[in-house]
C-alpha cells in the first residue's frame, strides 16, 4: 500500500545475465530465447548480457545486429543497455587489459549501433560495468579507463560505472561517463545505498533492483539493514524509469531487475511481478 501511494511500480527491465543457459530450463539456452522467454513472462525492457556466447559484440556482424533490433521490435521490448561483468582487476592487470579494453569497447559500438537500429531516440541506453579504485590502479588502468571514456564519447552511448570511483567522484558534465548503483553489491560492501545516492555527485546512468529474497539475504550477511522504500524514493527522485505499462519511452536511467544470485530465477521473476507493490 505505502508502495502505492508513493507512485512506485515494479520494474519491467530485466538483465539477461541472471538467466544461465540451459536447455532443460524454460528459457533455453541460445539468446534468442532468452530473449523471447523475458518478453512473453512480461518484460518491456531488456538488458543484453555481453558476456553471452552469441551475443558478444565480437561475434555480431551488421546483419545479426540488424536482426537483434528486429526482434526486440517484434517483441515490443526497449533496448536498455548491455551488461558487461567482467572482473575489474582484468582492466588493470597487463595480462588481460586489452582484451578487456576490447571487449568493453566492442560493447559500446554494440550499443551504440543497437540504439540507433532500434529507432527509439526517447531512451538513452547503457554499458553497465565495473571499473578498478583510481588511487589503487596501475596506469594500465587509468589507460583502459581513458579507451574506454573515448570510445564512449566517440559512439555516443553512456557508461554505468558500477565500481567505487563514480559514485565517489565529482560530477563531469561533459563526461559519457556515470555512476551506477547496485543495492546487493553496496550491502556486501559494508555500504548504505540509501546513503550513496544521497551523497551521489555523478550522474546516474544505471540503477539495479534486487528481489526481497535476495536482499533479506544480503541484510544477513552483511549485519545491515537495507530500507527499500527509502531506496526507491532516492531512485525516484533521480528520475529512473521502470517501463511499467503506464509509463512512456524515456531517456532517464533505467531501473532494472537483476536475477544474478537469484537460486530460482524464473520463480524470483514471476513472484515479483505478481507483486508489483512488493520492493
Amino acid at each position: 500500500m505505502i508502495a502505492r501511494m508513493m507512485g512506485f511500480s515494479a520494474t519491467r527491465v530485466v538483465s539477461m545475465a541472471g538467466l544461465v543457459p540451459d536447455a532443460a530450463k524454460p528459457w533455453g539456452s541460445l539468446p534468442r530465447e532468452q530473449i523471447e522467454w523475458l518478453a512473453l513472462a512480461g518484460a518491456r525492457g531488456l538488458v543484453l548480457d555481453g558476456t553471452r556466447d552469441g551475443i558478444r559484440a565480437r561475434q555480431l556482424d551488421g546483419s545479426a545486429r540488424r536482426a537483434v533490433a528486429s526482434l526486440l521490435r517484434r517483441l515490443d521490448l526497449r533496448f536498455r543497455g548491455i551488461d558487461l561483468w567482467i572482473p575489474a582487476a582484468d582492466f588493470a592487470d597487463p595480462a588481460t587489459s586489452s582484451r578487456a579494453i576490447d571487449a568493453a569497447c566492442g560493447a559500446i559500438e554494440l550499443c551504440s549501433n543497437l540504439h540507433r537500429l532500434s529507432g527509439d531516440s526517447s531512451i538513452s541506453p547503457a554499458v553497465n560495468l565495473s571499473l578498478p579504485r583510481s588511487e589503487e590502479a596501475s596506469s594500465v588502468a587509468h589507460a583502459a579507463r581513458h579507451a574506454i571514456i573515448d570510445a564512449a564519447a566517440r559512439f555516443g552511448a553512456r557508461i554505468a560505472d558500477f565500481g567505487p570511483d563514480s559514485r565517489e567522484g565529482i560530477a563531469d558534465p561533459d563526461s559519457p561517463l556515470g555512476a551506477g548503483v547496485d543495492p546487493f553489491a553496496l550491502l556486501n560492501s559494508g555500504h548504505d545505498p540509501v546513503a550513496i545516492l544521497g551523497n551521489l555527485m555523478a550522474p546516474l546512468h544505471g540503477a539495479r533492483e534486487r528481489t526481497a529474497g535476495v536482499m533479506v539475504r544480503a541484510s544477513r550477511e552483511s549485519n545491515a539493514r537495507f530500507d527499500a522504500l527509502a531506496y526507491r524514493a532516492a531512485l525516484s527522485l533521480r528520475g529512473v524509469v521502470t517501463d511499467a505499462p503506464d509509463q512512456p519511452a524515456s531517456a532517464g536511467p533505467a531501473l532494472v531487475l537483476d536475477l544474478r544470485n537469484e537460486e530460482r530465477p524464473q520463480q524470483a521473476l514471476l513472484a515479483y511481478w505478481s507483486n508489483p507493490e512488493t520492493i
